[in-house]
């Protein structure tokens, strides 16, 4: 694992797109998580535990979009570019990036 992270890393990416860009930093990102759980050496019920927490936590901040207000002079053109970024400002896409790991580690 740790050599197809260093694969990755130093792969050249002068030529990507930016849709490759993105998929090549998730892809890094992916990675960095499954090293850094692998290296904690958890057992199977705690990474089980994780994941109901993190689904758990993830719904429970969808739930609250319909209370937040944003930020003063922040204008968004839909309500799903509004949920983006309220879920982004949450930690979200960090949260689910922890949860594909745990789920790819746990199978």
């Amino acid at each position: 694992m740790k050599s197809d992270l260093k694969k990755l890393i130093n792969e050249d990416r002068s030529e990507m797109k930016a849709a490759e860009l993105r998929r090549h930093r998730k892809n890094i990102q992916f990675h960095k998580f499954c090293i850094s759980y692998l290296d904690a050496d958890p057992n199977y019920d705690y990474m089980i535990k994780e994941i109901v927490r993190i689904k758990k936590r993830i719904k429970l901040m969808k739930e609250g979009f319909e209370e937040w207000v944003p930020p003063q002079g922040k204008v968004f053109l839909t309500e799903k570019r509004k949920e983006m970024f309220y879920l982004k400002e949450c930690g979200v896409p960090h949260l689910k990036a922890q949860l594909a790991c745990l789920d790819f580690l746990t199978k």
